[in-house]
């Protein structure tokens, strides 16, 4: 057995044969103090503890923000009230620009992958009735919908993978990656003019109260580079022109940013189930809401005038952007679904003692794209007013009561604007 920076010597073994005492004790070799091995040894089992470094993350941020104003005010001599601007233009280009072209690039693609997704799932749900047809048994529409959607998944994520979509989920989420940088700025600016810590340092404060704080002086130029009814940056606006058309902005670029339905389509939406549009009319209700808020909240904090122009040009930036990007953008035309009433399945049952009776045991899909419509749901279509009259509406379709299963064939199929599939 050997240890690392350790021998041990038995020679009780070899006692007679070298001519020693049998009972001597063995020697027992132990490194010294100074050697190297025991100072490894000693190191191997020590534990140094030793406090963290405090996060330096928001701090850093801030002060390259503020690095960033100092840089613009300086190589280009203009005043502060237009290099704040400025610098605006240029970070709302450098940071938020990427994220809204990836965004809008991955929604194009989506929406030009939605036809195919939607073909796939009426193949997909037609072949399900079809099979279930073929073999006389009757499929609730529920079960249809269960079965075809697993499979329309699986063919949604091998499309999405084909064409790199798989982030596509989060693309209406990417423009908010961009509000780290806007908080830098405006943390920085807050600082500059000496006014009340914003956002991000309180946030720093709550999560870790042992950060190291960004240390960013008072800019007394602040108080001279004003322009207009607002000379003193440092100080609040005056006449309040600032926060209101803040505000305006605000709601402004909220409402064109993304069109919703409207709250009159609400109870459709909720009759569908679709809780992404619920979802999105709420999303965007609540911001309108927050941006009207924006200019009372300015106005009684007394915010310095300097945070109202970088405020007002970043959102002077966005409204443009956004309007670019739709311009040379656009969203894709696809082709529109055909309108069509089919009927999509006909069932045949028999009963005990009786003669045959034919039942069109499903009613008529309707193919519908307005106020986002897709099929309508089973059995809610009824049935034409031209039947004939040996025809009768039930809950799960007509019922014939004579003739000959071909003769009702030909003549359900001569009726005007129906086709009947799997025949």
């Amino acid at each position: 057995m050997s240890v690392p920076g350790y021998r041990i010597y038995s020679r009780t073994t070899r006692a007679t044969r070298r001519g020693l005492n049998a009972h001597t004790p063995p020697r027992i070799s132990w490194p010294a103090h100074h050697s190297v091995a025991w100072q490894h040894a000693v190191a191997i089992q020590r534990r140094n503890f030793h406090p963290s470094r405090p996060t330096q993350m928001v701090s850093t941020s801030i002060e390259c923000a503020h690095d960033l104003l100092q840089i613009v005010h300086s190589y280009s001599g203009l005043p502060w009230v237009a290099s704040i601007p400025l610098t605006a233009i240029a970070a709302r280009v450098a940071f938020g620009l990427p994220f809204l072209m990836w965004s809008t690039s991955q929604r194009n693609k989506k929406v030009l992958a939605n036809p195919a997704i939607l073909a796939y799932t009426r193949m997909k749900r037609k072949s399900i009735m079809d099979a279930a047809a073929k073999e006389k048994r009757f499929l609730p529409p529920q079960l249809v919908s269960r079965q075809s959607s697993q499979a329309v998944a699986q063919f949604q994520k091998g499309l999405f993978r084909r064409h790199r979509l798989r982030l596509a989920s989060f693309a209406p989420f990417a423009p908010i990656l961009q509000l780290p940088f806007w908080l830098a700025f405006m943390e920085s600016i807050r600082a500059m003019c000496g006014w009340q810590p914003g956002l991000l340092a309180i946030l720093q404060q709550w999560f870790n109260p042992n950060a190291v704080k960004a240390q960013i002086p008072v800019e007394p130029s602040l108080s001279t580079e004003g322009a207009l009814w607002f000379p003193d940056l440092v100080a609040a606006d005056p006449l309040g022109v600032l926060p209101v058309a803040i505000s305006v902005l605000m709601f402004t670029h909220i409402t064109w940013g993304s069109k919703v339905s409207k709250m009159k389509d609400i109870p459709i939406l909720v009759s569908q189930g679709n809780l992404q549009g619920i979802f999105s009319w709420a999303i965007q209700r609540i911001f309108q809401a927050m941006s009207i808020w924006i200019a009372p909240a300015l106005m009684y904090s007394e915010a310095p005038a300097a945070l109202g122009i970088y405020w007002l040009s970043t959102t002077c930036v966005a409204i443009v952007q956004s309007r670019l990007l739709k311009k040379y953008m656009p969203t894709p035309t696809v082709p529109k679904a055909c309108h069509k009433r089919t009927i999509v399945r006909f069932m045949y049952e028999r009963k005990p003692a009786c003669e045959e009776v034919e039942c069109a045991c499903l009613s008529y899909m309707l193919q519908r794209k307005a106020a986002g419509h897709g099929f309508a749901s089973l059995f809610a279509v009824p049935l034409p007013p031209v039947a004939p009259k040996n025809y009768s509406s039930q809950v799960y379709g007509m019922r014939i009561r004579d003739g000959s299963r071909r003769e009702h064939i030909r003549t359900i199929r001569g009726l005007a604007g129906i086709e009947i599939s799997g025949y």
